[in-house]
């Protein structure tokens, strides 16, 4: 990893590409281009760790990370081993960390949408693995034109404080 530092992009969307196949939709694009911006400002890596939509029948990241790579942004693209088995920010959080294992990391940008940002900083500082307890989680928040997401973030707040009060959520020992 390039100076211990990493640009974590969480999706949102995808859309049909003309002649088939898949591409990030509007909300993934803002959040790609806030993580090139901060990439570049930071001189370093971009990564993905979103799972397999059942509605475009592929995996996420790598059309987020070929998306980056098309736009010849001058970062480096970092393409995880391990992609999320869920479709959702707990499953990206989870794989981003079993991605990193082995690397030496100071510093993960937590890249998202809107309100969306919050809730995955939070899971990214709460998920940390123990030999990581010293990575500071810096959150960067996209630009966002859908305000009806409002709802779906109360929502996913209230099921992370339910997993946390049952203890579905728990901190890596």
């Amino acid at each position: 990893m390039q100076n211990g530092k990493i640009v974590f992009v969480l999706g949102a969307d995808l859309r049909h590409q003309a002649g088939g196949g898949a591409a990030p939709g509007p909300e993934t694009t803002f959040a790609l281009q806030a993580g090139v911006v901060t990439a570049r400002e930071n001189h370093c890596a971009i990564t993905a760790t979103a799972g397999f939509s059942n509605l475009y029948g592929v995996d996420m990241a790598p059309v987020m990370l070929d998306w980056v790579a098309e736009q010849r942004a001058g970062v480096p693209v970092f393409r995880p081993p391990s992609l999320a088995t869920v479709f959702n920010t707990q499953g990206e959080v989870e794989a981003l960390w079993r991605s990193l294992a082995g690397h030496q990391i100071l510093i993960v940008h937590v890249v998202a949408r809107g309100l969306h940002a919050y809730r995955a900083t939070f899971l990214v500082w709460h998920q940390k693995p123990p030999e990581y307890r010293h990575v500071q989680v810096v959150r960067v928040k996209a630009a966002s034109e859908d305000r009806r997401l409002l709802g779906h973030e109360i929502k996913s707040w209230l099921k992370i404080g339910w997993r946390l009060l049952t203890g579905q959520l728990r901190r890596p020992r």
